[in-house]
């Protein structure tokens, strides 16, 4: 594959050229009459005047354009962060994270990476010794007295103290019982339903069998795609609320029924075929001579690893490769890939991206057209999918939809769509970083072991 960060940014071309000189009625050349000195200076500064107002627009057009190009990348970039501070008694929760570390480390092909797993017990462990103090009077009445508790059995909101290195009792109100519970079953319903939520889980000390000290620091770091989500409605409002000489509205949830486009790159078509050989080098190597073992049971894993990886071209299977199989068996892999014809990539890749953009597309074209008081057609919806699937580029398809909506759809659309484009130059970062660190990994192997 080629550098694909190059290949972004496309322009939809534009029929016809510049746009025609002003000419006299009568066609042919102005006469020279009656121009003097004083008229052509007021010509000029009309001409100064027409000139400015169209600097003005393209000016306002590019702070438009910047000011909603700003605002996706603060969603998309923003994150929650949460420090919890955990005692090294006996009944601390830490041994349960260490256990769990351990277990991870263990896993051959985790279901989760490790952060998101040790989020999750913290938060599931949280959540039952909650439930065991809401089920004994006793342990409630031990709480109040140690000053944990309220005397109504609420929880106070507590902060840190630097100065006295403890937690002290803020200014915000106690919660309940049940709303604590709610909470802790809201976070632990959005871990379990996807596993990316967690960018970070560090702790300050290093996770043992038997901790000592001070209170251990747990950092949490979580991903804000509510935020994300809510982005079309919010720079709707704001387009909308800008052409009625309305103040900026802050929550319009209503005006965008159609949610951010879930994206994910598949495998190629070179990484399933290369998958099979993989899972048979390493069983090779796993396996001893004369041994008994499934071949089967290494495919799995392998497909398991892949989808835990997010390994989507040849480059970041090939670096899973490396850390599976030795160099004389990573050659071999090489040397079947190479002999291996018709297979390209970048087409694959920008085939799905033209695809995502094409069902986004119909989305909204079928919104657009359930409005209408006709008939929605089947034959309706089949064409503008044919025009979007024989498009070869991906401005084509924006310029095609963006024509056949309405303002209100069409506002909507480009704001998904340009999410949706994003999320595609993040992922070019991503797979240029695999194939440079594969192709400095094949240099290596060439001039070392592979010699």
């Amino acid at each position: 594959m080629t550098d694909v960060s190059a290949k972004r940014g496309e322009v939809p071309s534009h029929s016809g050229g510049e746009s025609p000189q002003k000419r006299t009625k009568s066609g042919g050349a102005p006469s020279s009459k009656g121009q003097g000195k004083g008229k052509q200076q007021g010509q000029r500064r009309g001409e100064g005047r027409s000139s400015d107002v169209n600097e003005d627009g393209l000016v306002n057009a590019v702070a438009r354009l910047v000011l909603r190009h700003d605002e996706q990348l603060l969603a998309l970039t923003s994150d929650l962060c949460f420090v919890s501070y955990v005692r090294t008694e006996g009944h601390s929760v830490l041994q349960e994270l260490h256990a769990d570390s351990k277990k991870q480390r263990g896993l051959m092909a985790p279901t989760s990476p490790p952060r998101h797993a040790l989020t999750l017990r913290f938060f599931r462990t949280l959540k039952d010794r909650i439930v065991k103090v809401s089920q004994s009077e006793a342990i409630q009445k031990q709480l109040q007295q140690e000053g944990v508790m309220t005397m109504h059995g609420e929880w106070p909101y507590l902060e840190w103290n630097t100065g006295s290195q403890s937690t002290v009792e803020s200014l915000e109100d106690p919660i309940s019982m049940s709303q604590l519970l709610s909470g802790l079953g809201d976070v632990i319903a959005r871990l379990e339903a996807d596993s990316t939520q967690v960018t970070m889980f560090k702790t300050s000390r290093p996770l043992g069998d038997k901790m000592t000290g001070g209170p251990v620091r747990l950092l949490f770091q979580f991903s804000c795609k509510a935020g994300v989500e809510e982005l079309p409605q919010t720079l709707t409002a704001r387009l909308q609320a800008r052409k009625r000489g309305d103040a900026p509205v802050r929550s319009v949830r209503a005006l965008s029924p159609v949610a951010i486009m879930a994206y994910r790159l598949r495998p190629t078509r070179l990484v399933e075929v290369l998958l099979p050989v993989l899972a048979a080098l390493y069983h090779e190597t796993e396996v001893p001579a004369g041994g008994e073992s499934l071949p089967g049971s290494y495919l799995t894993q392998i497909k398991t690893l892949v989808e835990t990886r997010l390994v989507r071209i040849k480059a970041e299977l090939f670096l899973l490769a490396a850390e599976l199989l030795p160099a004389e068996k990573l050659k071999r892999l090489h040397t079947y890939c190479m002999s291996l014809r018709g297979y390209d990539e970048w087409q694959e890749v920008r085939l799905q991206r033209r695809n995502a953009l094409s069902q986004l597309a119909l989305t909204y074209y079928t919104l657009a057209k359930l409005r209408e008081p006709t008939e929605l057609g089947w034959s309706r919806l089949t064409g503008f999918l044919y025009d979007c699937e024989g498009s070869h580029r991906e401005t084509e398809i924006l310029a095609h939809t963006q024509a056949l909506l309405p303002d209100d759809v069409r506002i909507q659309f480009e704001v998904n769509a340009e999410v949706t484009r994003q999320s595609f130059f993040r992922e070019d970062v991503t797979l240029n970083a695999a194939i440079s660190e594969w192709e400095l990994r094949l240099n290596e192997l060439l001039n070392s072991e592979w010699s």
